[in-house]
């Protein structure tokens, strides 16, 4: 609040002196428990499952068309779990038989990018590394403008282990316009067939989509 007036024809000698009234209360305590928001409960979320994206009962191998629920899908692709057995997108498969991955990159690095005309949320995925033991994922969220709003690094396990959900729910993954998620490092896992920082996706969780 503002200090009272001190002019020179009504300064006391004393020191400005404050009636009860006009004494400034102690603003409320916040614990940082009590700021932070809940997180959105993910069976209020759309699922994405990647199952519907070819109508074929059984194909190989397809990619992800530009509208699919909604968004673009740069680089991305799905892939029937049982293309190839003792992997990633077989252990990866959480709901139905596909999973969705991107080939954007090379031997060391892959990228996709999920983006829309509008702002959207995400609150999550089920993540599965397809052939390395230690691959680092990077998700990261920008902006209308292009401008990086949020990111999380994690590092995944052994791909028999199945997948993790990497939670994404927060304000960095709020009102995005783009997400974004890069792969690379690792070692392949004992007796893979395949190599390479390659990543299953599946039940990807979104909300507020405008």
């Amino acid at each position: 609040s503002k200090s009272p007036s001190t002019s020179p024809t009504n300064t006391p000698t004393t020191g400005p002196s404050f009636s009860p009234s006009k004494v400034p209360s102690p603003s409320p305590t916040i614990s940082p428990v009590q700021a932070q928001a809940s997180p959105v409960p993910l069976d209020s979320t759309t699922r994405i499952g990647f199952d519907d994206v070819t109508s074929s009962a059984k194909v190989a191998y397809s990619s992800i068309s530009n509208r699919y629920n909604g968004f673009n899908w740069s680089g991305f692709h799905v892939l029937h779990r049982d293309q190839y057995s003792n992997s990633g997108y077989q252990y990866g498969a959480v709901s139905g038989n596909y999973v969705a991955f991107y080939t954007t990159g090379s031997n060391s690095i892959r990228s996709g990018s999920i983006l829309s005309m509008a702002p959207f949320s995400v609150a999550g995925f089920q993540a599965t590394a397809a052939w390395n033991t230690g691959l680092n994922v990077l998700v990261e969220s920008f902006d209308a403008s292009g401008n990086r709003i949020g990111s999380h690094k994690t590092t995944l396990g052994n791909p028999r282990n199945g997948p993790t959900f990497i939670d994404l729910r927060g304000g960095d993954f709020q009102g995005l316009y783009q997400l974004k998620i890069t792969t690379s490092g690792g070692t392949r896992a004992e007796k893979m067939r395949g190599r390479g920082p390659f990543l299953a996706i599946d039940d990807l969780r979104v909300y507020d989509v405008n």
